[in-house]
């Protein structure tokens, strides 16, 4: 008897071991998290680690860092936004995520609207993001080229493609706006800041676009 109710007992927790979730980790400021194979810093708010997804409000900084702040990188950053969220990629930041190239994202609707943001100037870039829906996940890779005075920002959506990041795949060139770009970032670190969005990917990689 007692050996049957041993096994009745596996069964029933083999079957609810189906249904089993990850639960959720709230991680306040000043915290350190694993994000993939990256240690990041919580500089703000309070976030949640969930099954390999960041979300909620709140800051974080990532610990790679640039060797000086006059020099170029690329973000790779998948990400979705509760309506009238948003999420800013910042580069070349100093430890607080202050004194950096802002790239705002905040969703209206299936909007998407793009704000760039440095030495206390602002550029909207709404325009070349029209084609991206806001209201699914956004797949974005995004060149900032911090070693030219403004900043050259090149940006693709990779919903639409893909890994081809030649020039004329891009959505966003700065060279080529009127407004060119607001300005550099001064610092070397990089990180994101989340207004009820949630992330799935976050890398940094050397420029995809060269010169």
């Amino acid at each position: 008897m007692k050996a049957l109710n041993l096994m009745l007992l596996l069964l029933a927790l083999t079957a609810c071991g189906g249904d089993y979730k990850d639960p959720e980790e709230a991680v306040g400021s000043g915290k350190e998290i694993q994000f993939g194979s990256q240690k990041v810093r919580v500089v703000s708010g309070s976030l949640n680690v969930v099954s390999g997804s960041i979300q909620g409000s709140g800051g974080l900084i990532f610990d790679s860092r640039y060797e000086e702040f006059k020099s170029g990188g690329s973000y790779g950053v998948d990400f979705s936004i509760d309506d009238g969220g948003s999420l800013t990629v910042v580069s070349h930041s100093n430890e607080s995520l202050a004194s950096g190239f802002e790239l705002e994202f905040r969703r209206e609707g299936a909007s998407l609207k793009a704000t760039l943001r440095a030495q206390g100037n602002s550029w909207s870039a709404t325009n070349q993001f029209a084609a991206v829906n806001a209201a699914g996940v956004v797949r974005l890779q995004m060149d900032v080229h911090n070693d030219e005075s403004p900043a050259h920002v090149v940006v693709w959506d990779q919903t639409a493609s893909g890994d081809d990041f030649s020039e004329n795949r891009a959505i966003l060139k700065s060279n080529e706006e009127v407004d060119g770009s607001p300005g550099i970032g001064t610092g070397t670190r990089w990180g994101l800041k989340l207004n009820k969005a949630t992330i799935t990917r976050a890398e940094r990689s050397e420029p995809k676009f060269q010169h």
